[in-house]
């Protein structure tokens, strides 16, 4: 039986490029490979300066919420601390918000 999904918002919904980007650094991260690690959130950065003047791109939020991520795996927690008040509407981005105010700050 197959099972539909009423409401989307349980799902993670990314771009095919964040996403591609956001799995590269936690490979390279995972093998010790700063250089290629370096590049992966270079190449996510480019993603956002790229987009800036597309109007067609979705899932923005899912996109940030991931880059937010990676800045904390990297202790810049206060990039961090910023690109998750961005994505604050991503439900997801609502409580890594939370669990890193926890972390860091309690």
């Amino acid at each position: 039986m197959r099972r539909t999904w009423n409401n989307w918002m349980d799902l993670v919904v990314i771009g095919c490029q964040p996403f591609l980007c956001y799995l590269q650094f936690l490979v390279y991260k995972q093998m010790d490979q700063q250089e290629k690690q370096a590049v992966a959130l270079q190449n996510l950065r480019h993603y956002f300066h790229f987009i800036k003047f597309e109007q067609t791109v979705g899932h923005m939020e899912t996109a940030v919420t991931v880059y937010a991520h990676l800045c904390e795996l990297k202790n810049r927690t206060d990039w961090a601390w910023k690109l998750y008040q961005q994505s604050i509407n991503n439900n997801a981005a609502g409580i890594l918000l939370i669990r890193l105010f926890t972390k860091h700050f309690l």
